[in-house]
């Protein structure tokens, strides 16, 4: 089974530094996609339906 993260987070270091994290940690994701704002997290909900999404309010 696909398994697909999204992370959203507008501080770079933050996004990057989960990321990073989870590829080191566990091989359960198959992708994992990265948005610095609301806007680019909408155009990755609707054009590649993550499964699990971690996001910053």
């Amino acid at each position: 089974m696909s398994v697909k993260l999204l992370i959203a987070d507008d501080e770079d270091i933050i996004r990057n530094g989960i990321a990073k994290y989870i590829q080191l940690h566990t091989d359960r994701f198959d992708k994992i996609y990265l948005a610095s704002n609301g806007t680019e997290a909408m155009e990755v909900i609707f054009r590649s339906k993550p499964d699990i999404m971690l996001i910053d309010v």
